[in-house]
């Protein structure tokens, strides 16, 4: 394979895969690109031991407190959201 050919399919790939990750939404944890009550009862289950299949993505999607840890702070924060509270999900200083 040439070089300007494998060039360009690695950058595509990483720009297909830096658009992937810039789609990412904190509290979002059935993937359907909204924050709801869906995916307050999805963390509350994980929360109580149900076997979830959470995939290193929809882990950090699920640390809505953003402190590395999953947690009740995080149900606590997602509920409060989902209640329309002025509140904010994820990294604190970014929108």
């Amino acid at each position: 394979m040439k070089k300007p050919i494998l060039f360009c399919l690695t950058a595509a790939i990483l720009i297909v895969s830096l658009t992937i990750a810039a789609l990412a939404v904190f509290g979002d944890l059935n993937r359907d690109r909204s924050v709801d009550a869906i995916d307050a009862v999805i963390l509350a289950q994980y929360l109580a031991g149900w076997d979830m299949d959470f995939t290193e993505e929809d882990k950090k999607n699920a640390d809505v407190f953003y402190d590395g840890k999953i947690n009740a702070a995080d149900a606590v924060l997602l509920a409060q959201y989902i209640a329309g509270w002025d509140v904010k999900l994820g990294p604190k200083g970014e929108d």
